[in-house]
């Protein structure tokens, strides 16, 4: 029974891929559905399963990290990091679950171990780090960060979490990035708050700007001995 579950759920890539749709509303709700009955599969699968069903939305534009890329977060977060397992598509990939997320104006979503791009975003498609503003650098270690997540807390954990994360700002996404308005430690913090403190803290570790301080001294008393940043 298992088998022939992972089966079915190895080959929703490619069914809906096949799928056309005739009208915009129709489309927009059947991509909900998807996206819906694509995040229970993972939910449903033990984790290596579930891996392997979200590797197989990559589609064709994927890639690996970069040299800079895997120095960047290795440096972040260390052995955690896990750059080997890591992949960055640009664009939704074969995934219902980002092309919903897109549609909505995400600038990039992670599922398991792969990091999706939204192309209206700009992000640069070949190497995060290269972006003069530091902002692909922030990017990436705020959606390594959400790889992290998966890993540890499992897909079930994760998605129930996210949920409840969601719950709390009653629909409100951008509320759930905003850390600094509720005073918690990291363990303590929402999922986007985790990923946003180690995304803000790279454009501030170094910065000598001393307007910054305070922000900085903030960002390292939260990350203390999270081991991320060496902190």
């Amino acid at each position: 029974m298992e088998r022939s579950f992972v089966e079915r759920a190895l080959a929703l890539p490619g069914r809906i891929v096949d799928q056309a749709e005739t009208s915009i509303k129709d489309y927009a709700v059947s991509e909900w559905e998807r996206a819906k009955a694509a995040a229970e599969m993972l939910v449903r699968l033990p984790h290596h399963l579930a891996d392997m069903l979200a590797d197989s939305w990559r589609g064709p534009d994927v890639r690996a990290l970069t040299a800079r890329e895997r120095l960047t977060i290795v440096d972040v977060f260390g052995y955690r990091a896990r750059p080997e397992l890591l992949r960055i598509v640009n664009g939704p990939g074969l995934s219902s679950i980002v092309r919903a997320a897109f549609r909505n104006g995400n600038p990039a979503i992670t599922i398991g171990n792969t990091i999706y791009l939204n192309p209206a975003s700009k992000w640069p498609a070949r190497d995060l780090t290269t972006t003069r503003d530091g902002s692909g650098a922030a990017l990436l270690v705020h959606e390594v960060m959400h790889t992290i997540q998966y890993r540890e807390l499992g897909y079930a954990r994760f998605l129930a979490r996210y949920g409840g994360d969601m719950a709390t700002t009653k629909g409100d996404a951008h509320e759930m990035y905003r850390y600094y308005k509720r005073h918690r430690s990291f363990d303590g913090e929402m999922l986007e708050g985790q990923a946003e403190m180690v995304g803000d803290y790279h454009g501030l570790q170094n910065n000598a700007d001393p307007k910054l301080k305070a922000r900085r001294d903030d960002l390292r008393r939260r990350l203390k001995g999270t081991g991320i940043y060496g902190l």
